[in-house]
């Protein structure tokens, strides 16, 4: 990672020459044991200076790369893409249920149109029939009306199919109006039915965005991934730099009061912690190794001197 990286290129420079002084100072502590030992305690003070420098420099370069990658976690666009993607489930959420409905719809539009259908066909064969019955009985009137010479058969026949023409103009009367309000009715039920149908189509289109929202969710799982890893170099940047900084605290106080006691804090820090594995290289390795392997000698001059 970038930062990681940018760590061990611009901090681990300063901590290696940081612990090269201090595996120095352990020697000349070490070289000159009987002066400690008599009061006299000068030897390796301008390594600690040394030290003291280059842990500063550390310090100061580790804040920046921190400060970078906090600016770079609060800037993060993670939250937005978690918003942007819970929005187009929720509206295709919506979309789901829609189109759910207006399918419903859809098909109760169709079935009653059918039943229009099969009502209009209706009407038009009674209208057909009672045509039919009225122009029969207007022939069985005029019949009636050539035998009028005969009143007791001509009359009866004139009179029965002039009511019975009256009954048949009723009807086709009312028929008429009732296929024209079914007229309406279909006409009304198409145009809602097209108007259903387009809103289906367009909730349909609305619905393959879903496979866009694929798309934005294995970007969002990328972009947590690289979240997470933010946020672990993160805590280890942190914990760093808390480290360096505690070696810098230590090697102030050493100057300031420049004795084996100070030195034994200094050393036990570092032997204690070291860097996290993710930031070791073979030179601060080896470094380690060296302070390491003169410890037990230097321990020797602070328990003889405490003696």
């Amino acid at each position: 990672m970038e930062y990681q990286r940018n760590f061990k290129q611009k901090v681990l420079p300063h901590y290696l020459k940081m612990i090269t002084s201090v595996v120095s100072l352990a020697d000349k502590v070490i070289a000159a044991s009987g002066q400690f030992l008599s009061g006299t305690k000068d030897a390796g003070k301008p390594e600690v200076e040394i030290a003291f420098k280059q842990i500063q420099k550390a310090v100061k370069e580790a804040q920046e790369i921190k400060e970078e990658l906090d600016s770079k976690t609060e800037e993060s666009s993670l939250k937005e893409l978690q918003d942007e993607v819970k929005t187009w489930r929720e509206n295709l959420q919506e979309v789901e249920k829609d189109l759910l409905l207006l399918e419903t719809e859809q098909q109760k539009k169709k079935d009653h149109i059918q039943q229009l259908q099969t009502e209009q066909l209706h009407k038009e064969d009674i209208l057909n029939t009672t045509a039919a019955r009225k122009a029969e009985k207007e022939t069985l009137r005029n019949v009636g009306y050539g035998m009028i010479i005969l009143p007791f058969i001509g009359i009866p026949m004139v009179l029965g199919a002039s009511k019975e023409i009256k009954r048949c103009e009723d009807l086709i009367e009312h028929t008429e109006e009732s296929k024209g309000d079914l007229k309406v009715k279909y006409d009304q039920e198409k145009k809602d039915l097209e108007d259903c149908n387009k809103k289906i189509i367009e909730l349909k289109t609305k619905r393959l965005e879903g496979e866009s929202l694929q798309e934005k969710e294995k970007e969002l799982l990328s972009l947590k991934e690289e979240w997470d890893m933010l946020f672990d170099a993160k805590r280890n940047m942190s914990n760093n730099l808390s480290y360096m900084t505690n070696l810098e605290q230590l090697l102030q106080m050493l100057l300031r009061h420049y004795d084996i006691g100070n030195m034994c804090k200094l050393f036990s820090r570092i032997e204690e912690k070291g860097f996290e594995d993710w930031l070791h290289d073979f030179n601060i390795d080896r470094k380690l190794s060296e302070l390491n392997e003169k410890l037990p000698q230097f321990y020797s001059i602070y328990n003889q001197k405490g003696n």
